[in-house]
């Protein structure tokens, strides 16, 4: 089965703030297109309009290609000039209803108008806001486990759970590309910057992607380099003798080495951006320079080597280990395989050569420390490699969400002092994205979102957590000095809405209520007529675990808005757009009807409907009633 492409956090209507605007976009250049082809089709579904130089613009992409803005007091941006953001930082400034996005560099750009884009309308309203951003990491890359033929064990994709590659189909590459530059464009918005496209355990098929092969991934890097993914490919250390001709593959044997550079130039005669090797040596079957009585060092500098010329990297995974070794044997310590291999080697390997270590010392599994080899090489560039498929965590059969396992390795403090994040020079991950999958998550490495986490239990939901903090906000915020405890409201829409309303419900004395399009209310309902969302989330969810729902229902009851509405006591602003397929106004309009009748005297409350929009309801517009609402009340106390 092959599913039609999914827009994932990307649909359309993310682009409404800038498709409304008239902009202009300042720069020429690959990824400068790229930009103008985004904004151009955002404005041709809202009805903005890209405009030349010298026209009024509500929005400025510039690409300035130096350090200098182009836009000091005066000119188009009208901010003043931001300093050199090198090839993928960006400034964002805002002024009198203009923002103006500064970059250095085409990614940066690229960069700059995902950050808009993610804003939505927030971007433009406000004060006067200037913003420097720039990458904590050079490098942040997916390696894709993808077996150009059909493993017979392993399948397509390594282990078999990914389905099909997105790249790779009937042992070569795939015809039709449309996926693969979407799912570029996915990457370049959270600021991936690189992918390589095939399995680290480089078979005999996928050895000659190197040479006679080349073509194909000079085609699938055509398809990423739009959105500034630079294309890694994996090779096999012992390439010149699969591939031929030579009897070996010693890294100190000067043919090795011209062999090396001759196939290098020619990938880049193929791939002028390509990004370099991967390389697992020495472990797990795949050869590497034990064979020859060569250290990892004297491996990873031949192709360092060969690829310093062109700028490109090698990546040489610190995944080594006896696979054949005695479990019984207490002489040898799996755990510490890799810390006793390269620490002496530390200073010993070139400059753009990166020791990709695995965050935990074994292997991806459900739980283990970090790994002693980071931090231990001051000497080497080193890359952080965590795990974002579900290799040992459910295979993506089980629900499971990575994202507080890494943010716990890349926090933690091997000297005390410095955290993982900062001591690595790039941050890596297995990638098991694939063309389909038996289970209803497609695509999606990080598992199900918010809204399915906990679904079987109200103890464990993670909205139970959002709940609890959102109303702890408010004992905070009054225990702020200047704040006067008795004029705190709760202000919020969509997710915000709904936790507005819990609030609402659960702190008695607010001063007022605002919410607009509010999540969470009248779910029942709303998981019969919507897919959109996170409600789509939990339909994903119980379409795998059949005859969950009953356990689902109880725990989605206790976060129902309704439920909290009825128990308010402060002043009420709702608002809705009649069109919303995210938070069906039938749900606000039941938080609204049901809003306080549990209180006593029913509290003052009002709705206001926009009959022609969606989820964005009314923005600015509603703003400014709100605050005109709110501004009454604030006047009858």
């Amino acid at each position: 089965m092959t599913f039609a492409i999914d827009p994932a956090w990307l649909p359309d209507d993310a682009f409404r703030a800038v498709g409304t605007r008239r902009t202009l976009v300042r720069g020429t250049g690959p990824l400068a297109d790229t930009v103008r082809g985004e904004v151009a089709a955002a404005c041709g579904r809202f009805g903005g309009a890209l405009v030349d130089e010298g026209a009024p613009a509500g929005l400025v992409l510039e690409l300035t290609g130096g350090g200098a803005s182009g836009a000091g007091p005066g000119g188009v941006g009208g901010v003043g000039d931001f300093g050199d953001f090198g090839d993928e930082g960006f400034g964002y400034a805002r002024a009198d209803g203009r923002v103006t996005v500064t970059a250095s560099g085409g990614r940066g750009l690229l960069y700059g108008l995902f950050h808009v884009v993610r804003l939505g309308e927030a971007a433009f309203l406000g004060g006067p806001v200037r913003e420097e951003h720039h990458p904590a990491l050079a490098l942040r890359m997916l390696d894709h486990w993808d077996n150009v033929a059909v493993h017979p064990v392993m399948g397509q994709v390594e282990r078999g759970y990914a389905g099909g590659s997105l790249f790779w189909s009937d042992g070569r590459a795939r015809d039709a590309l449309d996926r693969v530059r979407a799912y570029g464009r996915l990457l370049a918005a959270c600021g991936i910057n690189a992918v390589c496209v095939n399995n680290v355990n480089v078979h005999e098929t996928e050895a000659h992607l190197l040479t006679d092969r080349i073509g194909e991934v000079a085609a699938i890097a055509a398809a990423l380099r739009p959105y500034g993914v630079r294309t890694h490919l994996s090779v096999t250390f012992a390439a010149p003798v699969v591939l031929g001709p030579l009897p070996t593959a010693d890294p100190l044997d000067a043919r090795v080495r011209d062999w090396w550079a001759g196939v290098t130039a020619r990938v880049y005669e193929a791939v002028p951006d390509f990004g370099g090797y991967v390389v697992k040596a020495d472990s797990e079957g795949q050869p590497g320079p034990f064979a020859y009585g060569r250290t990892h060092a004297d491996g990873a500098n031949l192709l360092a080597a060969a690829l310093a010329p062109y700028g490109g990297t090698v990546h040489w995974r610190a995944f080594v280990y006896d696979h054949r070794q005695d479990w019984r044997d207490r002489s040898t310590d799996r755990a510490r395989a890799a810390y006793d291999h390269f620490v002496p080697l530390d200073g010993e390997f070139a400059a753009n050569a990166v020791l990709q270590v695995k965050h935990g010392p074994m292997d991806f599994q459900v739980r283990e420390p970090v790994s002693p080899l980071i931090g231990a090489m001051p000497g080497t560039r080193l890359a952080v490699e965590a795990q974002a498929t579900q290799e040992y965590t459910g295979q993506q059969r089980h629900v499971c969400w990575l994202g507080p396992m890494w943010s716990e390795v890349l926090r933690f403090r091997p000297d005390g002092e410095v955290p993982v994040g900062r001591l690595a020079d790039a941050l890596v991950a297995a990638s098991n994205v694939g063309d389909d999958t038996p289970d209803p998550h497609a695509d999606a490495p990080g598992g199900p979102g918010p809204a399915a986490r906990g679904l079987l239990d109200p103890h464990d939901h993670h909205y139970r957590r959002l709940i609890t903090d959102a109303v702890r906000a408010v004992a905070a915020v009054r225990a702020l000095p200047g704040v006067d405890p008795a004029r705190v409201a709760a202000v919020g829409n969509s997710q915000g809405g709904g936790l507005a309303l819990a609030v609402a419900g659960l702190v008695p004395d607010l001063a007022a209520v605002l919410v607009s399009a509010p999540l969470l209310c009248g779910i029942r309902r709303a998981l019969d007529l919507t897919d959109a969302g996170p409600y789509g989330e939990i339909a994903a969810y119980l379409s795998v675990h059949r005859g969950a729902e009953r356990a689902a229902y109880r725990t989605l009851s206790y976060l129902e808005g309704v439920s909290f509405a009825r128990r308010a006591h402060a002043p009420a602003h709702f608002g809705v757009g009649l069109r919303d397929t995210v938070c069906p106004p039938s749900g606000a309009y039941a938080a609204f009807n049901r809003y306080g009748e549990l209180s006593g005297a029913v509290p003052r409350k009002e709705i206001h409907a926009y009959p022609f929009n969606g989820h964005e309801g009314g923005d600015a517009v509603h703003v400014r009633r709100q605050l005109g609402w709110l501004a009454g009340v604030r006047a009858t106390d």
